[in-house]
């Protein structure tokens, strides 16, 4: 047996030693010495990667905090999320997370919050437990984290009859005691959902899902797996809950999960319960077919509900619950693809994937070739003292339908690596950099020619290159340096040319996919979907097998699996793509904006300083600053540059909280909308109703309770003017007819009732 052998079997019988002295379902962290040691023999080895320096000022900042149970603490320990950052084209973000492998019970004063063991209880009894007090202090002492990803609730579930938690048909027991369980570990979830939320305004929650779990771990099953299948089972003796139940509950508990998303508008879940089968099969189905976790509600599981994940997948070969290294990869790939790639991106304003066909590809400026199979970048080496190939990519994108007003804010260009090409990786070399030329319209003719190689620019050296490209389907991401989005073409077509800065004569280069439906390769073939979804790749597990006598005995066994896809997953597309932020620069200057409270009336006021070919406002109000309804409309005038006033009067405002906000419209149709204004108003009391709705000419009121003292009706139009008065002296309960003016004209209106203790508005539409 070789040394590096004998340490994994000595690393597996400590953890296993560990394993039963604790109650968790995996040991405490090595100390450090043997860790080392042992990493050392192992020849463990850290990917590198990181923002290539070229024309970069940024720097890297933590984006995500990552907390919550032992499916946190194993995903943060195993180091996957910032291999991932750095392959979706973000290096520049990393991940934040204290880890601690045992749940060292209350009276705990350390600070860590990614805590094997946890419950969602423990994390609510702030009294006992500084869980939530040290994941607020994480998010106070990193102010550019603007995500949590949280893992909590499953050991909650799992304390099961024993402990308080769920076990089946607990219903016969307690009518009730399940879905009484679930409320209580909801409420537990949400007070840590918004301690997190309270820090700032900008943070979301990403609900992290669990997995089918596999109870089957044959001899070692004493240890944790078969006395906790007990403890599931309301009568283990004659009805021991099975593989298919097992996943029930799963199921159960992740719909529960899925019910708090509408509950915080910056509350999101992450669906991968089912995700192992659709990546690894699930022994009879083969990896790649079965479905994957559907990301979006209704959130449909993946996988097949009636058999558990594989054994290979788990932590070791006692564990029924953990998920190994690979496995958890891939759920991270899962939150990137469902959610994270989006936030990094920032909510742009537009996207457009570059054109592909003899728009995209490259050309050699040395030989002057030209390829409209993919995009290359780099050279091949020595000719004689001189590189043979000098290759520069070529990309073309169709901006010709922003608006034209449109002031562009923000701009990156995402491209996915299709394959090395030759010699070393050039981003891995210090001796040159990545560089990106813009052209607003096009270098050249719009196709690729052999002059775009040396074509003159509108502006050279605009990107700053961020990932290393170290795999195919790793992602480059490129931000345009803010000077230069002027260049961006709103009236028709972009270019930009990407290269390295020195051609020498050893071998390196990179190929990206162009602009076609899915992508192809520099040698112009065509990737396909199958391909894609296809593609089978082997990773090394340990799994449990049964020798000749029948005794169980690990063995290092090669697992098919479905290739990871990258950013094509979630896109559906390996074409390059641009990514715009903008503001519309409307011809008009708002120099004022107030909104007063005038007794029960809103008086709104603004002013302009400049309009051209203006066209006016839309006034808008809403109830909770979200929804917004249109109350009326202010023309404008036009052409003009000296100082011009407005004001609108809202007749009937809402029962509390109201939000105003204008709507600048040009004769263009372009529109920006102001800043928003508030007011509140508790004094209205509604009585009455008014039909029909919509009227022609006569409208009726049917009054719940008698008025005593006078009664004054009055119409407005949308601006506030009155049109039609009615008086009474008083009006007893019933239905009362008033007859309007025929010569009204079609359109929305206001009917105000009045009395000395009461207040009545509607809105109404004439036919």
């Amino acid at each position: 047996m070789s040394i590096t052998k004998w340490f994994e079997k000595l690393h597996g019988a400590v953890r296993l030693a560990t394993l039963l002295l604790s109650r968790q379902l995996h040991p405490k962290p090595l100390p450090f010495g043997y860790s080392f040691l042992l990493c050392v023999l192992l020849l463990c080895s850290i990917k590198s990667f990181g923002q290539i320096n070229a024309n970069c000022n940024d720097s890297s900042s933590p984006k995500v905090l990552l907390v919550g149970d032992s499916w946190a603490q194993y995903m943060g320990d195993d180091g996957r999320y910032d291999e991932l950052f750095n392959d979706y084209g973000f290096p520049d973000h990393y991940l934040v997370t204290e880890t601690l492998g045992s749940s060292p019970g209350p009276g705990y004063t350390g600070s860590a919050y990614a805590v094997s063991g946890s419950e969602a209880r423990e994390w609510a009894n702030t009294a006992s437990y500084p869980y939530i007090a040290n994941m607020v202090v994480a998010l106070q002492s990193n102010p550019s984290i603007n995500t949590v990803v949280l893992s909590i609730g499953g050991n909650d579930i799992l304390a099961a009859k024993s402990g308080g938690g769920w076990y089946k048909d607990m219903e016969l027991d307690v009518p009730g005691s399940e879905q009484a369980l679930f409320d209580v570990i909801k409420a537990n979830t949400l007070t840590i959902v918004n301690a997190a939320l309270a820090v700032r305004p900008d943070i979301e929650v990403l609900i992290s899902s669990y997995e089918y779990p596999n109870f089957n771990t044959g001899f070692l099953c004493f240890v944790y797996a078969c006395p906790k299948r007990d403890d599931l089972s309301r009568d283990p003796a004659n009805d021991l809950i099975t593989d298919a139940e097992l996943n029930g509950m799963m199921l159960t508990v992740e719909a529960q999960r899925q019910n708090m998303v509408g509950e915080e508008d910056r509350l999101f879940y992450d669906n991968s319960i089912g995700l192992m089968h659709h990546v690894y099969g699930d022994g009879v189905t083969a990896p790649g077919v079965l479905p994957k976790p559907e990301g979006t509600a209704p959130y449909t599981p993946g996988g097949n509900p009636a058999r558990p994940s594989l054994r290979g997948n788990f932590r070791n070969i006692a564990d029924p619950i953990h998920l190994d290294a690979d496995g958890y990869e891939y759920k991270i790939q899962n939150q990137l693809d469902n959610y994270l790639f989006d936030r990094f991106r920032e909510s742009p304003d537009a996207t457009f994937f570059s054109e592909g066909g003899n728009l995209d590809g490259w050309v050699d400026v040395i030989t002057n070739n030209v390829n409209t199979g993919g995009i290359r970048m780099g050279d091949d080496g020595a000719s004689g003292s001189a590189p043979s190939n000098d290759w520069r990519g070529i990309l073309s994108f169709d901006t010709g339908n922003l608006p034209s007003n449109a002031m562009i804010t923000g701009a990156r260009i995402y491209l996915t690596r299709s394959s090395q090409g030759g010699g070393a990786n050039p981003y891995s070399l210090s001796d040159r950099n990545p560089r990106l030329d813009i052209k607003s319209g096009t270098f050249g003719s719009a196709s690729v020619e052999p002059g775009d190689g040396n074509a003159t620019a509108s502006a050279d050296d605009v990107g700053c290159f961020h990932g290393d490209v170290a795999e195919n389907l790793d992602v480059t991401r490129i931000d345009i340096d803010p000077a230069y989005l002027t260049h961006i073409n709103t009236g028709g077509r972009t270019q930009f040319r990407l290269m390295f800065d020195v051609a020498d004569q050893s071998a390196n280069y990179v190929n990206y996919y162009d602009g076609s439906e899915v992508g192809q390769r520099s040698d112009g073939t065509i990737v396909s979907d199958d391909e894609l979804d296809n593609t089978i790749i082997y990773q090394e597990k340990t799994v449990e097998i049964e020798d000749e006598d029948g005794m169980a005995t690990e063995m290092t066994v090669d697992i098919p699996a479905k290739a990871p896809r990258g950013l094509q997953e979630a896109l559906g597309t390996t074409a390059p793509f641009l990514d715009l932020t903008f503001e519309l620069n409307l011809p008009v200057e708002l120099i004022q904006f107030t909104a007063m409270a005038d007794q029960k009336y809103s008086l709104l006021q603004w002013a302009t300083s400049i309009e051209e070919d203006f066209a006016g406002f839309h006034v808008e109000r809403s109830g909770d600053g979200s929804t917004w309804q249109e109350i009326g409309f202010v023309a404008g005038h036009g052409q003009t540059q000296r100082r011009q006033d407005y004001q609108f009067v809202d007749p009937f405002p809402l029962n509390g909280e109201n939000y105003y906000r204008l709507n600048m419209l040009d004769q263009d149709d372009s529109q920006a909308y102001s800043e928003i204004r508030q007011l509140n108003y508790q004094q209205i009391v509604e009585t009455g109703r008014v039909y029909p709705n919509p009227f022609t000419n006569e409208l009726k009121i049917q009054i719940g309770e008698n008025y005593t003292n006078e009664v004054h009706i009055q119409l407005y139009d949308l601006l506030g003017r009155s049109l039609q008065k009615w008086h009474f002296d008083q009006l007893n309960s019933g239905v009362h007819e008033l007859n309007v003016d025929a010569a009204l004209p079609t359109g929305t209106y206001w009917l105000e009732v009045i009395s000395a203790d009461k207040h009545t508005s509607t809105q109404l539409i004439k036919r």
